[in-house]
């Protein structure tokens, strides 16, 4: 009797070996909060996702792992450079207690094709995360102050006056600073 997919039951992953990776990356793929601010800029309503590789060899089997990642998914204040090689484990159900995990994370993660604010840090293979994380601060800044400026100063007037949009960014850091 061949298998059919809608037929899932809890005793799939026994039967199918597969099914048990599948789900795990499925579930992984599919709960992921939606990105928090919308980009006013001229990439607004794209993703910033880039696409991580990294092919290694394990007990004479080559493993190529190869994803698309959300970077919206990691958290704008967090400032840290997000663990790819743990976050492609995952993906791969990869136990990061393993040996073939300390092989994976002994071998460099090459980044291309990259969307959004992203792409403007991705260059020959490698990402500069400060770099994107720090634009992506700022824009994040930049749109909460358009919000609370909007009924007074249109955006076009901003750009008009940089030493006006210099003293509003200013300003709001400094009070959030403040609340920290």
């Amino acid at each position: 009797m061949p298998w059919n997919p809608g037929e899932l039951t809890l005793d799939s992953a026994a039967l199918h070996p597969g099914y048990a990776r599948w789900r795990t990356a499925w579930q992984a793929a599919t709960i992921r909060p939606a990105k928090t601010t919308p980009s006013s800029g001229p990439d607004s309503m794209i993703n910033n996702t880039i696409r991580a590789e990294v092919r290694f060899s394990f007990k004479g089997k080559t493993h190529a792992l190869d994803e698309i990642i959300d970077l919206d998914q990691f958290p704008v204040e967090a400032g840290d450079m997000p663990d790819f090689h743990r976050h492609l484990a995952r993906m791969a159900g990869i136990d990061p207690i393993s040996y073939l995990y300390e092989v994976l994370e002994s071998h460099d993660i090459t980044f291309s094709q990259a969307t959004g604010l992203a792409a403007d840090y991705c260059h020959d293979g490698e990402f500069d995360w400060a770099g994107f994380d720090k634009a992506r601060r700022e824009e994040g800044d930049w749109e909460r102050i358009l919000a609370i400026v909007q009924d007074t100063i249109a955006p076009h007037e901003l750009d008009a006056a940089p030493a006006l949009k210099a003293a509003l960014l200013a300003v709001y850091r400094a009070g959030k600073a403040s609340v920290r």
